[in-house]
């Protein structure tokens, strides 16, 4: 974890120190989001499994501080034993957000996201699918390597979420969640356009 800090550091200064930006301002418009790829292959168990998510958002600011926006996402998740497959699923999700920022330094800035997010999976073995909202609010940073181009960090969470699978007699769950460790840190990027 040490060595990623440090080869962030790195590249943030190299790529800062030829930065002319002073952050966003009213009436900039920015693209961002997250995408994830994972792989896992157990040789003695035989298992495997398999993930992949996109999440792209744009987002507009109202004025200097407050930006609001639109997402969707898309992940999907297979495992097998051996030659039997355990999971397989497609999840989709559809949402609004809005930030707060401060600027406390030139290119840094520091952020509130506001989200809600509709969400619906579907399990193709089972067959089964699964409906739900998720709302929450987590801290963020953000820092400008090149004019347009931001690097986004956001981590932990206070957040509610109820989903109810689409079978009768179900009566669903709901969730309500404070994380607020590192585990959950997830960097993104920006462009601001």
């Amino acid at each position: 974890m040490k060595k990623i800090f440090l080869s962030l550091t790195v590249l943030i200064a190299a790529f800062g120190s030829q930065a002319q930006n002073d952050g966003y301002a009213k009436g900039n418009r920015f693209l961002s989001g997250g995408f994830s790829l994972s792989s896992y292959n157990d040789k003695d168990t035989d298992e495997k499994a398999s993930s992949f998510s996109i999440s792209p958002r744009v987002g507009y600011f109202v004025s200097d501080h407050v930006a609001a926006g639109i997402g969707i996402g898309f992940g999907s998740q297979t495992a097998q034993v051996g030659s039997t497959d355990t999971k397989e699923t497609n999840t989709l999700k559809l949402g609004a957000f809005a930030r707060y920022y401060t600027n406390p330094a030139e290119r840094f800035s520091v952020f509130a996201h506001l989200g809600f997010d509709y969400m619906t999976e579907d399990d193709k073995i089972t067959e089964v699918k699964e409906n739900g909202m998720d709302a929450f609010i987590s801290p963020g940073i953000s820092y400008f390597v090149r004019n347009n181009l931001a690097i986004e960090a956001t981590f932990g969470r206070l957040g509610y979420s109820a989903t109810r699978k689409d079978i009768e007699g179900v009566k669903g769950s709901n969730v309500l969640d404070l994380d607020i460790n590192l585990t959950s840190l997830s960097f993104g990027m920006a462009w601001k356009f």
